[in-house]
């Protein structure tokens, strides 16, 4: 697994702040997603992801040698989509804005 936080390394990165209907949401049972990174030629690369908020912080492991972890180390544009297992959506995006 990789350690620290990789995100808070980085300069000139927003943070997203979550509403309270967000927070809501993210804190309702286990939740699952599918993560978003770019990958070195330009291409999107999507994982399933199981995740935890931490305040305002999505919280996720993953492996040190992984797609996921080299794209994210070199390009930190993330999006993920956030399963809603409720039957009147069937997903729910949070995205961080453009720098």
């Amino acid at each position: 697994m990789m350690q620290g936080d990789i995100f808070s390394t980085k300069e000139g990165i927003d943070m997203h702040t979550f509403t309270d209907e967000q927070r809501a949401f993210l804190l309702h049972g286990t939740r699952t997603g599918k993560l978003a990174t770019v990958r070195k030629d330009g291409r999107p690369h999507v994982v399933p992801v199981w995740f935890i908020r931490d305040g305002d912080t999505i919280v996720f492991t993953t492996g040190e040698h992984s797609v996921k972890a080299a794209n994210i180390r070199r390009d930190s544009r993330i999006c993920l989509c956030v399963d809603d297992e409720t039957p009147r959506t069937p997903t729910s995006w949070l995205r961080e804005p453009p720098p």
